[in-house]
């Protein structure tokens, strides 16, 4: 089975959905609105936020530049956790 790495966050900070695809998880954006966040990582303190919808764009507006932002920061994450490890 395939990892459910993308959590979708509403802007109440409930957790809605867990999704393998960024794309998926982009076109939940428009549904849970605006405040409501990708993470990755579980748990309180662990999870890591990689797009809010409003503040980062809006996810509706190109799904490609929504995945794009979010492979990028997530590179970001794992590039800073190795080098913490390697440390």
């Amino acid at each position: 089975m395939a990892e459910t790495r993308y959590k979708v966050y509403c802007p109440q900070g409930k957790h809605r959905a867990s999704c393998q695809e960024v794309e998926a998880a982009a076109a939940l954006m428009g549904l849970y609105g605006e405040g409501s966040t990708i993470r990755i990582g579980t748990g309180k303190g662990t999870a890591t936020t990689l797009w809010t919808e409003g503040d980062d764009g809006f996810a509706a507006d190109s799904y490609d530049t929504t995945a794009e932002t979010v492979y990028s920061r997530e590179d970001g994450v794992m590039r800073r956790m190795a080098e913490r490890m390697a440390a």
